[in-house]
């Protein structure tokens, strides 16, 4: 297939590598945008989490290092499998070396192919050529092209979410953003953390099963550990109405879901120094 052929292929495709290393970040930049494909590049877990969450219809195929430091290529794969969206989009493992136990693991973390460092062009272009094919893959309906805004916090954070995807994908933003965080999966395990540490802010998802986040923060309040302390709503549903039964139920603030990057690191930026 000639280079004309191949830019009409790729033509207004879109692929997101997250990989630490610089090296593999420019080779695949330098080879993939001559062909006419975007290509955002990340170091970053939680940056390339929060992009994929927030702009599921901008990319057509995600590149994931397998060495990542902070999470586990396979791990990553299936939070973003929970979420509906983004269930069927094409993920390629960039593996460090073959091992006689790479295939089984591409196959049970739902990879679509995997490519062994350094990557060659062939290689590469063969595995483009096989899953971005115009007639399959819708064109993006956004994009992602701006790199979001740096934040750093000094604070301990107080996470309450029971949806696991969701927990971890707030984990790792706030994270990102310098903060030193704990997780309780339920309403009752956040009373139990509050008594024994102390939290600059607490992030409060609203639905959750038997003590759902508005008991919580009532609950809370009663105690003396609860006064003062900054309480923040996670709502799937952020509407005036909520915003108003939020903070009567003695909220400070919300946010609404699926939770955004820069709109969570303004939001800190209110109530955290750096």
């Amino acid at each position: 297939m000639d280079d004309a052929s191949l830019r009409t292929l790729f033509k207004a495709k879109r692929v997101l590598v997250v990989d630490p290393s610089v090296y593999t970040q420019r080779a695949m930049s330098e080879f993939l945008e001559p062909l006419g494909i975007g290509c955002n590049t990340v170091a970053s877990v939680a940056v390339g989490l929060a992009r994929m969450v927030q702009h599921p219809q901008a990319y057509h195929l995600l590149f994931i290092d397998q060495a990542l430091p902070e999470m586990a290529a396979g791990e990553i794969t299936r939070t973003l499998r929970a979420f509906t969206n983004l269930a069927k989009l094409p993920i390629v493992l960039l593996a460090s070396q073959i091992t006689a136990t790479l295939p089984t693991y591409i196959q049970k973390a739902g990879f679509a192919g995997h490519l062994v460092k350094p990557i060659s062009s062939s290689a590469l272009l063969n595995m483009l050529t096989s899953l971005l094919r115009a007639d399959t893959l819708p064109l993006p309906k956004t994009t992602a092209d701006k790199d979001p805004p740096e934040f750093h916090f000094k604070g301990k954070i107080l996470l309450v979410e029971d949806y696991l995807p969701n927990q971890k994908m707030a984990r790792y933003m706030l994270e990102e953003m310098g903060c030193d965080v704990d997780v309780a999966a339920s309403g009752e395990e956040a009373l139990e953390q509050l008594q024994a540490h102390r939290y600059d802010v607490v992030l409060m998802d609203c639905q959750m099963p038997e003590m759902d986040g508005f008991q919580a923060t009532a609950e809370i309040r009663k105690h003396d550990y609860g006064q003062g302390i900054i309480i923040i709503a996670m709502t799937a549903n952020a509407l005036q109405g909520d915003r108003e039964k939020c903070l009567q139920a003695g909220m400070n603030d919300y946010i609404g879901k699926p939770v955004r990057f820069e709109d969570l690191g303004r939001l800190l930026s209110k109530y955290l120094t750096g």
